[in-house]
């Protein structure tokens, strides 16, 4: 394990931070699914282009979601789009972890 110190704007960290926790990730978690999804891509893990282009039609779940925690990180990390809420996204990642089952928030 090796650390890495960089100079980033603190608002950009402070959002950064609030995104990723309510995510249930680490800002360090974070960035080390994009380093291993450019080393994976062999490249940024996004188009970087000047004119903004439409996202092409993704499946709304990737297949990789249904195969087990790491397959459903690695998809998360992917390159899909998701065209839910974030609070469908909550709501659905809730259900996930209680099975279905009614629990007190």
């Amino acid at each position: 394990m090796t650390q890495v110190n960089f100079r980033i704007d603190s608002d950009v960290k402070r959002e950064a931070d609030e995104l990723f926790a309510n995510l249930g990730l680490s800002l360090s978690a974070a960035i080390t699914i994009f380093l291993r999804q450019a080393i994976s891509h062999r490249g940024l893990p996004f188009a970087v282009c000047e004119n903004r282009q439409p996202v092409p039609h993704v499946p709304r779940f990737p297949p990789a979601a249904s195969g087990g925690r790491r397959a459903a990180l690695q998809a998360l990390a992917g390159s899909w789009v998701d065209k839910r809420s974030a609070d469908e996204i909550v709501k659905d990642i809730e259900r996930h972890r209680t099975k279905g089952r009614k629990v007190e928030l």
